[in-house]
């Protein structure tokens, strides 16, 4: 008796966000093929894995799905087709979920001036490097942190203390913690005094 072999999908990563977009608006496939406008077999097709669509079809799911094509191939993993938003997120390395918070709330009005001078401001100040050398220690020690013999922090003979991981850990945590609140305290201080003293100036101009 022949044993079959499951056959991989021509383009897996497709296969597996074109299912994630029906998935997303919890569709049956037949549904979802005509909510695409196409034929339930070629639908089927692609969900299976067993074809690719063209470069035309592409562009009409990603269209209709409101994606980028690029994302549904792999090529990406930013979904929005807002190349304004891709733009920013290559540019940053900022996710694509918090580039879109910024960008709606800033396109629905939300976002006044005095709230983007305190994000550009907390940005200018923050120390970046400290929290990210403090955040890969931390990830650097978590591999020993289950390792028996490093379970407690400890004295040497010289009185040094040796910290066990998950106190290092902890410390480290405190790092970041100390490093945020001081940079943020900083960055409110110098909007809200800036803001105050254009308030000011504006009543003087008034008199």
């Amino acid at each position: 008796m022949k044993r079959t072999h499951k056959r991989e999908p021509r383009l897996k990563v497709f296969q597996e966000r074109f299912e994630l977009l029906r998935k997303e608006r919890d569709l049956s496939n037949t549904d979802f093929a005509k909510f695409l406008e196409m034929s339930r077999q070629t639908v089927g097709f692609y969900l299976n894995g067993d074809r690719i669509p063209d470069a035309l079809t592409l562009i009409k799911i990603s269209e209709k799905c409101n994606v980028s094509a690029d994302w549904i191939v792999g090529l990406s993993d930013i979904k929005t087709p807002n190349t304004s938003v891709q733009g920013a997120c290559q540019c940053t390395g900022l996710s694509e979920e918090a580039v879109m918070v910024l960008h709606n709330n800033y396109e629905a009005g939300l976002l006044g001036a005095p709230a983007v001078s305190m994000i550009s401001e907390l940005i200018v100040y923050m120390h970046f490097g400290h929290i990210s050398r403090d955040l890969i220690r931390a990830s650097m020690v978590s591999e020993d942190i289950n390792v028996p013999h490093n379970t407690r922090s400890s004295l040497t003979d010289d009185g040094r203390i040796v910290l066990s991981p998950k106190d290092t850990i902890s410390y480290l945590k405190t790092q970041v913690k100390d490093t945020f609140n001081r940079d943020t305290d900083k960055a409110i201080d110098k909007i809200f005094t800036e803001f105050f003293k254009k308030l000011q100036e504006g009543e003087q101009d008034n008199v």
